[in-house]
């Protein structure tokens, strides 16, 4: 093996096997995954190693993600890349632009606001400090009005396609 695949990787960047470790465990395991993408078993065991520098090729990634939509975690590698470059990923939703749903939407996110808000202070309130469970229960709102805002994001964007 060559010195630059085998080494210690620092804590931060065995993220990425791990990431890759999951997106593989999904699938069904290594042997199903190398069935997928035509890799031997040993090579994508590799990828999933805290000590191996070499990183799961790109098309790999995509082959193996595309069997995972639905599932816990998907997309896997996908999302751990948004993560270390800043960014949070959520899925795009369809939605049909028919200029009413704006409004409905923009009820949705105000509403969703306050409850984060309300989340914020029930957990201050208790001892003003967020904590444990509170940061989950708070971290969930905020996930529902981000979620609120890409559905309003892609009402606008198939408005502006159609030409509304």
């Amino acid at each position: 093996m060559s010195e630059r695949s085998q080494v210690e990787l620092p804590v931060n960047e065995q993220a990425q096997s791990r990431a890759a470790r999951r997106l593989i465990e999904t699938v069904g395991g290594i042997a199903p995954a190398a069935e997928f993408t035509g890799k031997s078993e040993a090579q994508l065991s590799k990828y999933s190693r805290p000590n191996y520098a070499e990183s799961m090729p790109i098309s790999v990634v995509e082959e193996l993600e595309s069997l995972t939509h639905g599932k816990q975690g998907h997309p896997h590698v996908t999302s751990y890349l948004a993560g270390r470059a800043g960014y949070v990923l959520f899925k795009k939703p369809e939605v049909k632009a028919n200029r009413s749903d704006m409004l409905h939407l923009l009820a949705i996110q105000s509403k969703e606001g306050g409850e984060i808000a309300n989340a914020v202070c029930r957990a201050l309130a208790n001892d003003g400090e967020i904590k444990g469970k509170e940061i989950l229960d708070i971290r969930k709102e905020i996930a529902d009005l981000i979620r609120v805002a890409v559905s309003m994001d892609a009402e606008l964007e198939l408005m502006e396609q159609d030409g509304l």
